[in-house]
């Protein structure tokens, strides 16, 4: 007991000779700050300004809340709907959180929550089993199993009745899945020129800490919101009309291109959008080229205090 007790003291003498060199090493460096991707330190203060319900995407609340952010509807559209759902206004106008957008009437609020929402969901994990929808085989057969005089073909349903099993089949609802696709290329293309835009900016500011970066890009987010919203909605209005190629489909993953030479690649982990064979954003890559800013991993602060005191001391 004794020997473990010196040893609590050795060791935790030693610790802190080890932190203290650590800390007064620091004013021995010439340099204090180190390169970094732009793409990393945006995509996280994103990822971390994302409008959450109870910890989880909530794509109903935040329907509503893009709703109020783009001017598609009134706060007494939102209002009446809520209502007809039995949901108490009052409680959700004590509500600091995302759940408040919907009643508060902050315009600022709500548009930045709308294009952080809708950001991240390039950042979210695929599914493509969401588009399996449940079809009766009879509604097949009245659009391809019908002969030349029009009649049903009744061999399937026979078939159906005749084993007991269930008359209902799933099939990939193809349409929804463009539209789907349609949006998150717009989406796609819109994010890329504010990532650009943000991290011109950031890479203008020389050696600031992590923190001061995010407060610098939640602010820009905030001010380019209205337009980010804007740009969306004239993106996804050029593509409406683009046919869309799927490469490849699985559950959980898929590689499509449109007809203006735009591609889009996502799966479970990353996603990445390319304009005419060009990486457009995703890998580090922001509209073909890789931005890096100054980040100060370093505390300098009692090194510029010795200094100033130093400075006084002279006079």
């Amino acid at each position: 007991m004794m020997f473990f007790s010196r040893f609590q003291a050795a060791t935790g003498g030693l610790l802190f000779l080890i932190c203290g060199q650590a800390m007064s090493a620091t004013s021995h460096f010439q340099v204090t700050t180190v390169s970094m991707p732009a793409w990393n330190i945006i995509t996280d203060t994103l990822i971390k300004m994302t409008p959450l319900v109870n910890g989880q995407r909530d794509d109903g609340v935040m329907s509503l809340v893009c709703d109020l952010a783009r001017g598609d509807k009134t706060q007494q559209d939102i209002d009446e709907a809520l209502l007809k759902k039995n949901v108490n206004l009052q409680a959700l106008a004590k509500d600091n959180g995302t759940l408040g957008l919907l009643v508060n009437s902050d315009l600022t609020a709500q548009q930045t929550a709308c294009s952080t929402y809708l950001i991240s969901v390039l950042f979210t994990p695929v599914d493509n089993s969401a588009y399996m929808q449940d079809v009766p085989p009879a509604e097949k057969a009245d659009t391809k199993n019908t002969d030349a005089a029009g009649k049903d073909d009744k061999k399937t349903k026979s078939a159906a009745d005749a084993t007991g099993k269930s008359a209902v089949e799933k099939v990939f609802n193809q349409p929804r899945f463009e539209q789907d696709v349609r949006t998150h290329i717009a989406i796609a293309q819109a994010t890329a020129q504010l990532y650009a835009l943000m991290a011109g900016n950031l890479e203008r500011m020389k050696g600031e800490s992590w923190g001061t970066y995010q407060m610098r890009i939640e602010q820009m987010v905030r001010e380019y919101s209205p337009n980010f919203l804007k740009t969306v909605k004239v993106f996804y209005q050029a593509e409406s009309t683009k046919p869309i190629v799927t490469r490849s489909l699985t559950q959980y993953g898929y590689d499509i291109s449109d007809g203006s030479y735009h591609q889009l690649i996502r799966d479970q982990h990353a996603f990445l959008f390319r304009s005419r064979s060009v990486d457009w954003l995703g890998n580090g890559v922001i509209m073909g080229k890789r931005y890096f800013v100054d980040l100060n991993i370093l505390d300098t602060s009692a090194k510029k205090d010795t200094v100033v005191r130093g400075g006084k001391k002279g006079h």
